[in-house]
């Protein structure tokens, strides 16, 4: 999505205006953790990709208000009337989010059946979590209800700091294990062809990738609890079945572009 000069600036000012009312709840006393993220210009545009999206966030950022006094919920969290329905709102719609992922994934074939269960009760318990009033929450909750209700520009930042990250571990794991570079190089140009959140996607529901980003993981964890000697042995191990989870990737890629319906 391409954006104007003035597209530009009603961003910036959206994003200024909600910032400034954020910053005077805060000034008011409200619990810091009921408090939705600041905005920002660059997420706005990682998270959404059509003007009728961004127009409707823009409405509900310029709806956002500071007025109000301070009261407390059930569990001494401190808001306004207008903030508490504001963020309930927010984990409504996360958990709404949850279920048509649940939904997707429940309709759809994977060739390991482990793959598929993990992803199911993954998202089952997330969706349950989510299942909250916000008027009976303690700070606690609220904390860790925060994690798992992130808004849209807030999984769009995540996902291309992930999506980085996984082409950073791949070149890291291809030089470790003496990787076929020209193979390498096609993985990385067709797997850049998914957007941040596709990619996600891959990692958590195609079990070669899966794969790769465990054991890449697993290594990193091995290598600061084991002596130096093992962990070459070790290592050595790793490389050779890294080399092979690469080639079943590199084989994958026609597949995995099908998928998600890129040239």
């Amino acid at each position: 999505m391409k954006y104007t000069k003035e597209q530009n600036l009603e961003l910036r000012k959206a994003v200024a205006n909600f910032n400034k009312k954020r910053k005077r709840l805060e000034q008011k006393g409200v619990s810091p953790s009921l408090l939705p993220s600041k905005a920002s210009v660059k997420a706005l545009k990682l998270a959404y990709d059509n003007k009728r999206d961004l127009n409707r966030r823009l409405e509900q950022l310029n709806k956002f208000t500071s007025a109000g006094e301070v009261r407390e919920n059930l569990k001494g969290i401190q808001g306004t009337n207008e903030l508490f329905k504001y963020r309930q709102k927010e984990i409504n719609k996360r958990r709404q989010s949850v279920s048509r992922q649940l939904s997707k994934v429940k309709h759809t074939k994977l060739p390991y059946k482990s793959v598929k269960e993990d992803a199911e009760l993954n998202l089952q318990a997330r969706e349950k979590y989510l299942d909250k009033d916000i008027e009976t929450i303690d700070l606690n909750t609220l904390q860790r209800l925060n994690q798992n209700a992130l808004n849209k520009e807030d999984l769009a930042v995540m996902d291309e700091r992930y999506y980085n990250n996984i082409f950073k571990m791949l070149y890291q794991e291809t030089q470790y294990s003496d990787y076929d570079k020209s193979k390498y190089r096609a993985i990385e140009k067709e797997l850049r062809k998914l957007t941040p959140s596709q990619l996600v996607e891959l990692t958590e529901t195609d079990p070669i990738v899966k794969q790769i980003v465990e054991q890449y993981e697993g290594s990193k964890k091995e290598a600061k609890t084991v002596n130096q000697e093992l962990y070459n042995v070790d290592l050595l191990r790793e490389t050779v079945t890294m080399g092979s989870k690469l080639d079943a990737l590199y084989e994958a890629l026609p597949v995995i572009k099908d998928k998600y319906n890129v040239e």
